[in-house]
């Protein structure tokens, strides 16, 4: 298995690929951001009313592993 990993503002973070597009958690924007756990899901909800699914976010269901 292939572990990449990309460099952010000197975060760490995994690549993540859905729909062969890159893309970000919720979690690793407030890694990035050195925000408490919440702040990105918070701000995302608070200004949902301005983004379009499939065009600006993606809604992925958890899954168990």
């Amino acid at each position: 298995m292939n572990h990449q990993a990309i460099e952010i503002s000197g975060t760490e973070i995994p690549v993540i690929e859905y729909r062969n597009e890159r893309v970000i958690t919720f979690k690793n924007i407030d890694r990035v951001h050195q925000r408490p756990s919440g702040t990105a899901h918070r701000n995302f909800n608070e200004n949902r009313h301005r983004f379009e699914v499939s065009k600006d976010y993606f809604f992925v269901k958890k899954t168990a592993k």
